[in-house]
């Protein structure tokens, strides 16, 4: 019998990203802890009280077009009753304008071939399209902006083939990681779920 150390939930996201003044989803993630979890938003500011629903065992919370809101204080409690406190600063972006995939020309004239990743910005899948000269093994890994992984795939002896990415992302920006696991070879691309 292995008996694991108790380790206290601590909630790992650094900040929450608005995207000009759409309404948005803020999904928080747990370490440590016993589940089932539940989350509560105990204060923003400036102050919006409509977002004081009490506690959810959901960790995703929609956020209302304009809210304008600068911080975000969040609750996690585990089944044994302790919690987590803590502010998410909200960074705003401008705008949610589309983000160049491949318009590097050294990507796209690469002797070995090229992979991209489309449609970008994306709702709810994207394609990562390998177009290679040799087959090969790849890692396709997709991480928030925090570099907390969000989806991990293995595909394998691909040198034409698009890859269906549909794991249900929360709208934001994330970097896909593609590394041929013969080489080590890895290429980022930077993508927006909306």
């Amino acid at each position: 019998i292995e008996i694991k150390p108790y380790v206290y939930p601590i909630q790992d996201q650094t900040h929450i990203t608005q995207c000009g003044t759409n309404s948005f989803a803020f999904k928080d993630s747990v370490t440590g802890g016993i589940a089932p979890f539940t989350y509560e938003i105990l204060a923003t500011v400036p102050n919006l009280p409509s977002l004081f629903t009490g506690t959810q065992s959901s960790n995703t919370f929609i956020i209302p077009p304009g809210a304008g809101l600068d911080t975000i204080k969040v609750r996690v409690m585990d089944a044994c009753g302790n919690a987590h406190v803590k502010n998410f600063p909200v960074s705003h972006l401008v705008s949610c304008l589309p983000l160049d995939v491949a318009s590097d020309p050294e990507k796209q004239n690469k002797p070995e071939g090229l992979i991209t990743v489309f449609p970008n910005p994306s709702r709810n899948e994207f394609f990562v399209k390998f177009s290679k000269k040799k087959k090969s093994n790849y890692r396709i890994e997709v991480t928030n902006t925090i570099g907390i992984t969000v989806y991990k795939k293995t595909v394998e002896n691909i040198d034409f083939q698009a890859v269906t990415i549909n794991n249900s992302l929360v709208p934001g920006i994330y970097f896909i990681h593609v590394t041929d696991m013969k080489t080590n070879k890895k290429e980022v691309w930077e993508h927006l779920v909306q």
